[in-house]
């Protein structure tokens, strides 16, 4: 398991190996879904074809709530969706904090220090990855940081 241990592959990257391998177990569990329910639906019997109906309905709903869960969910925690990779490209130091929110919206996460504020955007409806933008005490971009 050494290859798990390495810096250019690092957390994140095992926990991306683990959300592929969901989404492969969902996908095979859609196809057997589907494969079951069009047996069910060839059979005799009422309750068979309609047992086959709720197999095929539920392997044609789930897929896409996997897709779209996370980002629905996050936007209901946050109350917009996540930012995106390209985020800190689009933040450059001396920018106000009026400008900030124009162009990424209103921060998901704030922390104020003395002569310091910190706003924190993520770029992923997992919360994986994100950015932070570091404001000095004259309301401007200090600079941006994350992963």
């Amino acid at each position: 398991m050494k290859l798990l241990a390495t810096p250019d592959f690092g957390a994140t990257g095992f926990i991306m190996l683990c959300l592929g391998a969901v989404w492969l177990v969902v996908m095979a569990l859609t196809l057997l879904g589907m494969w079951r329910g069009v047996q069910l639906l060839r059979s005799d019997g009422r309750e068979r074809k309609q047992r086959g109906m709720v197999y095929l309905l539920a392997s044609v709903v789930i897929p896409p709530s996997c897709w779209l869960g996370p980002s629905q969910l996050f936007r209901l925690v946050h109350g917009t969706y996540p930012v995106g990779g390209d985020a800190r490209d689009k933040i450059h130091v001396g920018m106000t904090r009026e400008e900030v929110i124009s162009v990424l919206g209103a921060p998901h996460q704030t922390s104020q220090q003395e002569k310091r504020e910190d706003w924190y955007y993520w770029c992923d409806a997992c919360d994986l990855f994100w950015i932070g933008v570091e404001f000095r005490a004259d309301g401007r971009v200090h600079g941006t940081y994350g992963n």
